[in-house]
């Protein structure tokens, strides 16, 4: 499975780069990976009615450390003989999801909200266990439901961005909805401790390095 997401002759995969990089091997460590409260928030219910198939693809990188199989690393070896070399992962850097999505947000923004469900539908009906139009299409009426609002476009959008996290999970690509949907993040610590980051937190831009202040450059405030 690994070696499948991010193959050329994946149809979905329309722009790859291979880099040196161990993100292959780092992705679904206990760092970044997923407990199982987060793997039940993030591939939990959702507005169809249906489970996700990502569910059923979730692997374990040890205890209670969840992942789903994407980044295959390649090693290369310094020599023939040598034990130590570099990693080199293909990464699938524009995918037809992400044009989809892309999409519906846009009809949904130009208040094309057929237009933007038919979208979300068509991806619906291939991430959906035994999809089935007559008990799992999505509707206005279940998405208001669904997420308690009178607001068609906030609930679609809403649709949008939970399915987004669901097919990027791992990535790195919900970073930029919370930067333009400006989500707070919630972090919860082995020592009980609740970390919330909102639109104004300072932490949420990089920090500039500090050698930068040798050139005078001051560092961002946090």
């Amino acid at each position: 499975m690994w070696a499948e997401y991010a193959k050329a002759s994946q149809s979905a995969n329309l722009l790859l780069a291979e880099t040196s990089s161990y993100w292959g091997r780092y992705y679904y460590s206990t760092r970044y990976g997923m407990n199982s409260v987060k793997r039940d928030e993030i591939f939990g219910p959702n507005v169809t009615g249906g489970n996700w198939a990502f569910r059923n693809h979730t692997y374990t990188a040890g205890t209670n450390n969840y992942m789903i199989p994407k980044i295959n690393e390649y090693f290369v070896r310094n020599s023939v003989n040598a034990t130590i070399g570099v990693g080199y992962i293909m990464v699938p850097l524009f995918t037809v999801e992400e044009v989809l999505f892309n999409k519906a947000e846009a009809n949904n923004a130009l208040n094309n909200t057929a237009d933007a469900i038919t979208d979300l539908n068509s991806y619906a009906a291939t991430r959906i266990v035994n999809y089935n139009p007559a008990s799992h299409r999505i509707t206005e009426a279940k998405i208001k439901s669904y997420y308690g609002t009178g607001d068609i476009q906030e609930g679609i959008l809403k649709t949008i961005l939970d399915f987004k996290r669901a097919e990027f999970a791992q990535e790195g690509m919900r970073w930029f909805d919370i930067l333009r949907h400006k989500i707070t993040v919630t972090h919860y610590t082995t020592t009980g401790e609740v970390i919330e980051v909102n639109e104004s937190d300072p932490r949420r831009v990089l920090q500039i390095p500090e050698s930068a202040g040798l050139s005078g450059v001051e560092q961002n405030p946090r």
